[in-house]
């Protein structure tokens, strides 16, 4: 190129070329592709005689032609045919015709895409693609094709993708090109002409590997034979193999441009990748040029023939088997390092022959080295770039067969969709539509779609797209390769593709896939650099969805399994989250990796990335209450425990911003589980895993087995529940179809190989939880940084531990003299409201002033339901160091002053319509203290105390019973100082920790904890937790003496 810029080439058609000129050129270009393509199909013609007369032999023997004179003259028309492609190709490259800044570079292009240049490309690629051809003349074809394929590129008008800017793209470029690509097919029928040489390429490097063997043994025996190949010969074809092999690779390296960069422009400005799947999931982003959507099923057309998607699959197996062979040491020792890893080892072809696989060094074979094998390095590049290639094709053209798609305004079609040539290129149904939003994983909306069909030039299912996918990211994904991992954009893509497509599959299919991406997913989380914490909170979103998502027909393949396994009833865990068995120990595991990094190398990030982590796989995705009926390990537990500890750690740290991001996670983990597990059920449902008192309703019926729709009244109540528990933020950052799963699986059939029953884990859960969240109370809650849904919700869990400290005191009010059992069981409630220097009365007069100024009526109704249930509970002297009372009427002021007591007054009571409430207050300043429910009160308070309907409530076993149960069945005593940071380390015995001499019910983990603790409040509770002990007769000996 240079030698013909010196001789001023390049000057001279720049300035002299004219659209005339130009258009003339493309003219002649034109009528030689026509001459190539007629002249190869009689060369064709020949060559099928010439194989007729030789007895029907499948492919020319030499590398020299032949010697006819009609072969010849084909072979000499040929190559000036293919000398006039190339001197086309001449002309652009030298004078930057096609070139982004050069003069007139728009209008020689759009000249270009308005003639008939692809077509004649098209009919050359497809000629190629159907004939069968001698060494030699392919090695001429290989020049050409190459040759040819580099013009797409260049011709696509995108500069950069994805497209953030008007600079990155020529939409006039683009529309020309997308037009011209699928009026011509010339994508298609490219990709089917380099599948065909690589082919030839494998065949003729098997030969050549056959010839070779036979001629080192005839040699060893000194024989001499014609049948064989002669070391110069066998050197020559080598060379000329090599040479094809890197035209193939420009071939490869062009192809795959034109497909990672057909959806640059319409995945820019932050378009959700949702709204290019073939049944959206999310409404284009508004503002959306409607010209550049209009494309999108001609683009998708582009991407959904079936030369392009053999091309992306068979490039992504063939890299597949490069790492396979190259890196774990080929198929049989790939195996067993697999299974070692615990990586699945499957067929990578898909059933096909092994010669359809291509060696490893015809990836980076030249002329001067033909059998030179790709490096380490070069195996990873080489893999990225396939996986990148096939998650994009994949994202927009295949779907699951029960895929439901967003019906939103302006939503993108779902239906059919043809091309210029009238071919169908969408797939599915018109009418296919859904109610469920992005990521909801319900049931209904995807029965309520017809199933997806993809286009009939697609050959492969959602379900094989899924194991060539979860293929090649095993072995991106092996340990010690971290240098695969260094950008973490190809893996994204295919996890995110992954999941998709695991939500769109039937019960069967989904669970193989389900299980290979949790297999794969704690490797990747463990070894995430930097730079890819925030497309990892994406795929943890995605993840998220997985674990309750329910695939039709996954209930008649949970009894099947039952059936065969001898019971008579299946569990009714969802069959996602029972192919997620483990994800519990990788989040620990990970979030200790996680918080191990250096504070001055990105430990805030890694920090926040827990949080992150959390709730998405933990909160949002709603799975904690249906955990607890069915987790077989005290893996739930540990984790609990640990995410406790590690808010301390992160705030030890410095990290304050990220500890308080955790534990507002944790705080709407509480909420949920209380919404649950601690109050009454929704309207038509029974729990099969707790007793209920007599307001329960009758069993949901078979409507509720997982994978079938819930019925309409059923899922109303649910919804009302939700609605009355659950806060804003709560309700509105998950789907509804998730919230009515959390009910049903969580109040379905338990697992019975469960660790512990439910009732127990969730007491213990909640009181880890408010052990931490009980200094929650220290903030200023009445500026407005602190999210109200937050004050919300924590008063609504306290409201429901107070709720179980009632039905527990209603039944065995408090006598004077040593306690009942019953009655250490209420004073066990009590006590978990009174930790931590009365942390629950605390925080309901400080939500009560909060909400009094904020002037937020939701809150202070709230706020004064809690403190009526208190009231009722606690005695005197507990409530005077937090609220104060003024017997006045004339009292009217609101509640003021931060500072504890908070002062109430008779007559302000009386306007909010709280007059039980004051009457109570009354009480108990004329009575000597004690309890309400154990003084001679008035009649008219029987009102105020059957008010929270307590008669509905689940009975749940007291705190106390809770902890010596879960230290009786798997050994973990937490340390009782709420402000401990010691993490359990994955794998090891529970933490040792100590018993205090006195009550012997608290437990510590070191002095320092003790101490701690004591000062925190148990100097006060010390004697009442030692009586409920005594009196339960639960106190053990210490677990680690």
């Amino acid at each position: 190129m240079g030698l013909q810029r010196s001789l001023g080439v390049s000057s001279m058609l720049d300035r002299h070329g004219t659209p005339e000129f130009w258009a003339a050129v493309f003219l002649v270009h034109g009528y030689a592709l026509r001459d190539y393509s007629a002249l190869y199909e009689e060369m064709q013609q020949v060559q099928e005689h010439r194989q007729a007369q030789r007895g029907g032999a499948t492919r020319e023997g030499g590398w020299e032609g032949s010697d006819s004179p009609e072969w010849q003259q084909l072979t000499q028309s040929m190559r000036r045919a293919r000398a006039g492609i190339c001197s086309f190709q001449f002309a652009l490259a030298s004078s930057d015709a096609l070139f982004r800044k050069s003069p007139g570079h728009e209008r020689r292009v759009l000249a270009l895409l308005r003639s008939d240049t692809f077509k004649s490309y098209s009919a050359v690629f497809d000629a190629v693609a159907r004939g069968r051809l001698s060494g030699t003349f392919a090695y001429d074809v290989s020049a050409i094709l190459a040759t040819m394929l580099s013009l797409l590129p260049e011709c696509m008008g995108v500069y950069k993708a994805p497209c953030n800017s008007g600079d990155d793209c020529d939409l006039e470029l683009y529309s020309a090109f997308v037009k011209a690509a699928a009026d011509s097919h010339v994508l298609d029928h490219a990709c089917r002409a380099a599948l065909w040489l690589a082919d030839f390429v494998g065949g003729e490097q098997a030969a050549c590997t056959a010839g070779g063997a036979a001629a080192q043994e005839q040699e060893a025996h000194h024989e001499i034979g014609t049948a064989t190949l002669r070391p110069v010969d066998l050197g020559q074809r080598e060379k000329k193999m090599g040479s094809i092999c890197d035209r193939l690779r420009s071939m490869r390296k062009d192809i795959n441009k034109v497909l990672s960069t057909l959806l640059g422009p319409l995945l820019g400005q932050q378009q959700s990748l949702g709204a290019l799947h073939p049944r959206p999931l999310a409404a284009p982003r508004t503002g959306t040029d409607p010209g550049l959507l209009a494309l999108l099923p001609a683009v998708r057309g582009l991407l959904s023939g079936t030369g392009v998607q053999v091309w992306a699959a068979k490039q992504l197996l063939d890299v597949a088997n490069v790492a396979q062979e190259e890196v774990l040491g080929g198929t049989e020792l790939g195996s067993s390092v697999c299974k070692m890893f615990g990586l699945t080892a499957p067929d990578p072809y898909l059933g096909l022959p092994s010669t359809a696989r291509m060696q490893p060094h015809l990836f980076t074979a030249t002329a001067d080295h033909p059998l030179k094998k790709p490096d380490t390095a070069t195996t990873i590049e080489l893999l990225r770039g396939a996986m990148s290639v096939s998650s994009s094709t994949w994202q927009v053209t295949i779907s699951g067969p029960v895929g439901a798609a967003v019906a939103a305004p302006g939503a993108l079609p779902t239906g059919s969709v043809t091309t210029a040539g009238g071919r169908p290129v969408g797939g599915g149904s018109a009418s296919a539509s859904g109610s469920a939003a992005a990521g909801g994983g319900g049931v209904a909306a995807a029965a309520a779609a017809p199933t997806y069909r993809l286009p009939e030039t697609i050959p492969f299912s959602a379900a094989q797209v899924c194991s060539m996918v979860s293929t090649a990211l095993q072995r991106v994904l092996m340990p010690g390769w971290s240098a695969a991992r260094s950008d973490q954009g190809e893996i994204v893509q295919a996890l995110l593709l992954l999941s998709r497509l695991a939500q769109e599959l039937r019960a069967r299919q989904a669970q193989r896939v389900l299980e290979g991406i949790w297999g794969m997913i704690n490797g990747w989380l463990q070894s995430l650099p930097v730079d890819a914490l925030t497309p990892a909170r994406q795929v943890l979103q995605q993840l998220g969805a997985l674990l309750l998502h329910e695939c039709p027909g996954e209930g008649e393949l949970a009894q099947a399994a039952a059936r065969q396994g001898g019971h008579p009833e299946p569990n009714d865990c969802p069959l996602a989250l029972h192919a997620a068995e483990g994800f519990l120990i990788l989040v620990h595991d990970v979030s200790v990796e996680w918080l191990g990094q250096p504070l001055a190398l990105h430990g805030a990030l890694f920090g926040r990335l827990i949080a992150d982590m959390v709730n998405a796989l933990l909160r949002q995705s709603c799975v904690l209450p249906v955990l607890v009926v069915h987790q077989p390990s005290p893996s739930l537990l540990d984790l609990v425990v640990t995410l406790r500890a590690m808010c301390n750690a992160l705030r030890r740290k410095g990290m304050v911003a990220e500890a308080a991001a955790l534990q507002t996670v944790l705080l709407h983990l509480a909420e949920q589980l209380a919404a649950v597990w601690m109050r009454p059920l929704p309207e038509g449902m029974r729990s099969g895993s707790c007793s209920q008192g007599a307001g329960s309703g009758a069993a949901a019926g078979p409507g509720c087995l997982p994978g079938q729709p819930i019925p309409d009244d059923l899922a109303a109540a649910i919804d009302r529940t939700a609605a009355a528990l659950l806060t804003k933020a709560s309700r509105e950052q998950v789907p509804k179809q998730r919230l009515r799963r959390m009910w049903l699986a969580a109040h379905g059939r338990p697992n019975k190989a469960a660790i512990l029953p439910a009732p127990v884990s969730v007491v213990f859960i909640m009181a880890q939880l408010l052990s931490l969240l009980s200094g929650l109370r220290k903030q200023r809650l009445w500026e407005a940084d602190v999210p109200k849904d937050s004050i919300l919700a924590l008063t609504r869990v306290y409201m429901a531990v107070a709720l179980q400290a009632l039905l527990a005191s209603e039944s065995a009010p408090a006598r004077s003299g040593l306690l009942t059992a019953s009655e250490a069981r209420a004073e066990s409630w009590r006590a978990m409201l009174l930790a931590e220097e009365g942390a629950a009365v605390a925080w309901a007069a400080s939500a009560l002033y909060a909400a009094v100024r904020r002037q937020w009526l939701e809150g202070q109704e709230a706020a004064l339901d809690l403190l009526e249930v208190l009231v009722l509970l606690l005695p005197a002297e507990d409530l005077r160091s937090h609220v104060g009372y003024y017997k006045d009427e004339s009292a009217t002021w609101p509640p003021s002053g931060p500072a504890l007591p908070l002062a109430l007054g008779q007559g302000w009571l009386a306007q909010q319509g709280r007059e039980k409430l004051a009457a109570v207050m009354n009480w108990r300043q004329t009575s000597r203290g004690g309890l309400v429910l154990s003084l001679a009160a008035p009649a008219h308070l029987s009102d105020m105390i059957a008010k929270p309907h307590i008669t509905a409530l689940p009975q749940l076993p007291c705190p106390a019973d809770a902890a010596a149960a879960v230290a009786a069945v798997t050994g973990i005593w937490p340390c009782s100082a709420a402000d401990c940071s010691r993490l359990q380390e994955s794998g090891r015995e529970p933490i040792a920790t100590q018993l205090c001499s006195r009550c012997r019910a608290a437990r510590y983990c070191c002095a320092e904890c003790q101490k701690a603790h004591w000062r925190a409040g148990h100097k006060t509770q010390c004697a009442r937790q030692g009586a409920i002990w005594a009196a339960l007769n639960t106190a053990p000996a210490p677990l680690h003496p």
